[in-house]
Parts: C-alpha cells; sequence; structure tokens
C-alpha cells in the first residue's frame, strides 16, 4: 500500500497507463459501435496492447463497459447533481422549474454527444441486463419529486396525472430528439436552432403541465 504523499513506483504508474489506455479506446470505441459491435480484440488493437491486458485489468467485456460508463459520470458528475435541485417552497413556479431543469438537461446532451451516443446504444442493447443497471441510468433520472408535488398543491401543475408520469414526461421529452434525430441540433448549421428548439419544449412542457380547465 502506498502511504499518502510517497511515490508510486514505475510498475504503479505503468499500471495505471495501461488501464488509461484501455478506457479511452473503449470509450471511442463503444461510443462509435455500442457494446455488441465492439469486440475485446477491437479495444486492444486500437490500445495497441494485448487483449490479455484488459482481462487482466477489467475481466471482461460487462465490466469494461460499466466501467467507461462510470467514468463519463464520474467526469460529468457536477452537471448530473445539479439535474435534481431546485428552488423549493412559496418561490417556486412551473415556468422556473421547466426553464432551470430543462435548460440545464438540454445543455448537458447538446454538449456531450458521446454521452449521449453511449446513452443510444445502452437503449438498443437494453435487455435487462445487469449492463444497464448504473449509475449512467440512475444519474439521468434525477428529477425532484417534491418539486412536482409542490406545484401540484399550489395548482400549478396538473394532479390528475400521477407524479410518475409527469417524471417521465419532462425526461423523455427533454432527451427526446437527442435520441431520435441528434443530427438536426449536431448537425445545424444555423447555432439558433438549438435554442429554438429549447423554446419550443419548454413552451411545450408548459402547456402540458398546466391544469386543464373545467
Amino acid at each position: 500500500m502506498v502511504k499518502k504523499g510517497s511515490k508510486k513506483l514505475p510498475e504503479q504508474k505503468n499500471e495505471e497507463s495501461t488501464a488509461d489506455k484501455i478506457l479511452i479506446s473503449a470509450q471511442k470505441l463503444f461510443v462509435a459501435h455500442g457494446f455488441a459491435g465492439t469486440s475485446i480484440s477491437d479495444i486492444a488493437n486500437d490500445a495497441k496492447i494485448n487483449k490479455s491486458l484488459i482481462y487482466h485489468h477489467f475481466e471482461n467485456k460487462e465490466k469494461l463497459w460499466l466501467k467507461v460508463k462510470d467514468t463519463m459520470v464520474e467526469k460529468f458528475s457536477p452537471d448530473l447533481q445539479s439535474y435534481g435541485q431546485h428552488t423549493h417552497g412559496a418561490k417556486v413556479t412551473l415556468r422556473s422549474f421547466i426553464e432551470d431543469f430543462v435548460t440545464k438537461r438540454f445543455e448537458f446532451y447538446l454538449n456531450n454527444p458521446d454521452m449521449v451516443r453511449l446513452i443510444h446504444w445502452q437503449r438498443i442493447e437494453d435487455k435487462e441486463k445487469p449492463l444497464t443497471k448504473d449509475r449512467l441510468s440512475s444519474s439521468l433520472s434525477i428529477i425532484s419529486q417534491n418539486t412536482i408535488e409542490e406545484l401540484q398543491k399550489k395548482k400549478e401543475i396538473r394532479n390528475d396525472v400521477p407524479t410518475d408520469l409527469i417524471r417521465a414526461f419532462i425526461l423523455t421529452t427533454t432527451s427526446a430528439i437527442f435520441l431520435i434525430q441528434p443530427h438536426l441540433l449536431y448537425g445545424a448549421k444555423d447555432k439558433k436552432i438549438a435554442k429554438k428548439y429549447l423554446e419550443l419544449l419548454i413552451d411545450s412542457l408548459m402547456d402540458g403541465l398546466r391544469p386543464r380547465k373545467p
């Protein structure tokens, strides 16, 4: 065990360097081809190492896939954690809640296409296996149920729909374009397109969530 403040031995640095190389290559290939479309040999060739080293560091492809996603979640954790943090009490309004949550989530997806592609592959390959039950899935599903309930009590959000369905409506509506037609935003020559779509998204959610008139 290395004591705090002591220098790492050369072999420890080499171990970390090899693991990092594997993770970098694995992320690139998983993002491009998905879990099923990427082999251990592909990763080894890209990292220019013997594939036995991948088994040494990560045991198997599934654990490497999970580690790649955990690493990405750790990298973006400040943004992900902010998803569930909203103002509570008398000051919160439907508009402030929707603008805050949706804008943060939308901009996160817009600025992190690799994360979006990984989520896309995960959805395609989801067969109720453990590889989808990880921090990526849970971190991207954070939304304040308390805030929704507060707004329902204040009659700002319709209360004829269960809270879980409202959460799902907000989450899926916000991410849909990135998972279904991402080229409309990522490939847009007009940089104002994303802003216009965000405005449309917020207005649509506001209209859908407001209480129905008798």
